[in-house]
């Protein structure tokens, strides 16, 4: 019918879109190691070369298909998921033991297998990753509408259900051992970082006018990127930042929906 979106599409194929970015060469030093896989037997290679790795759905939402499986020194294998409010984490002696538990777990689903990044943690093995806004505003520039630190749940495999602060009041906790200068220099680090995901994922997709990314500090400070929402529910930055972040979040864009609205509209009547 002609009408102009805001996103280009309504979700990400996980797959498909480090496979797209992995040829994109200023992203790629961010990406973790990622392989498509359409067959369970093809996880054991990896979780054996890779020590702990991920296992996604290629298509999914709030970490309700994702899986982590880790090889044990003492043999066997240990594997966690979150359903809901609820962390599974067991272990299992062989192989074929883990394969039955996945094949319940994603059905029929096509799936990646995903480096484990060695998060930064808190407490009691709670694991720390990083959502991040991005909007387009009604002038049709980019903003950075926010960046929360997720503090997920002990020993689970995703901060899915976390708490959510601002990266701001936060990040000096996580590395404790860094100058007011080191912190600073990372935090610019962190939004260089983020407004270079948006333009690679837009080389490959199309323009945007939201985007929600998910990325992760390791111990060292190296930022990888973990996966882009097309359709952010911005969940964690409602809860990081409070009431008043939602009317900005919210009119961004719609601003830049008209602004795509006013445009189509112009170039309509040139016809």
């Amino acid at each position: 019918m002609g009408i102009p979106k805001i996103n280009p599409l309504v979700r990400f194929s996980k797959s498909e879109l480090f496979r797209k970015l992995k040829r994109v060469e200023k992203i790629r030093p961010y990406l973790p190691y990622t392989k498509t896989i359409h067959r369970f037997s093809k996880v054991r290679k990896y979780v054996r070369r890779l020590g702990s790795v991920y296992i996604k759905a290629t298509y999914g939402r709030k970490g309700t298909k994702v899986m982590r499986a880790v090889k044990r020194s003492e043999g066997g294998y240990r594997y966690s998921y979150a359903v809901i409010d609820r962390l599974v984490r067991r272990k299992v002696d062989h192989f074929k033991d883990l394969k039955k538990v996945m094949k319940r777990f994603f059905r029929n689903r096509e799936f990646i297998v995903q480096e484990a990044i060695d998060l930064i943690r808190l407490g009691d093995h709670q694991p720390v990753d990083f959502r991040a806004e991005l909007q387009r505003n009604g002038k049709g520039n980019l903003k950075i509408s926010g960046i929360s630190i997720r503090i997920g749940r002990s020993h689970s495999p995703i901060t899915t259900h976390a708490s959510a602060y601002k990266m701001e009041d936060r990040l000096q906790d996580l590395f404790p051992g860094y100058s007011k200068e080191e912190i600073e220099d990372l935090k610019g680090k962190i939004r260089n970082f983020v407004v270079l995901v948006y333009k690679s994922v837009e080389k490959c997709y199309g323009k945007f006018g939201e985007l929600g990314i998910d990325f992760a500090v390791d111990k060292k400070g190296k930022i990888w990127l973990i996966e882009c929402n097309a359709q952010s529910a911005k969940v964690s930055i409602a809860k990081a930042y409070g009431p008043k972040i939602r009317r900005k979040i919210y009119l961004a864009p719609l601003l830049y929906a008209k602004r795509l609205a006013r445009r189509n509209r112009i170039k309509r009547r040139r016809k």
